[in-house]
């Protein structure tokens, strides 16, 4: 396997657990965003968006509409004053 692309894989949830995935859709999945490029990756731009600790463990690098929709979740949270 190549090496490590993402400086995140040591705390992402995607990269240290296989629960609830196919072997290989996570062979391909980590193969195209940890390993090849991030740029794309859904939970690489909500961890640096929110922190890692922020991040639903449900979320794939390919859910990008679901990061859109934390992202307007975050949006209308700080607009009532509350943080995200």
């Amino acid at each position: 396997m190549a090496m490590p692309k993402c400086e995140k894989i040591a705390t992402c949830p995607f990269f240290t657990s296989d629960a609830g995935y196919s072997p290989e859709l996570n062979k391909a999945m980590r193969e195209r965003y940890c390993f090849t490029d991030n740029s794309e990756c859904a939970r690489l731009h909500a961890i640096e968006r929110f922190g890692v600790g922020n991040v639903p463990t449900w979320l794939l690098p390919t859910d990008h509409d679901q990061l859109e929709a934390l992202e307007d979740r975050g949006q209308a949270q700080r607009a009532n004053g509350n943080a995200p």
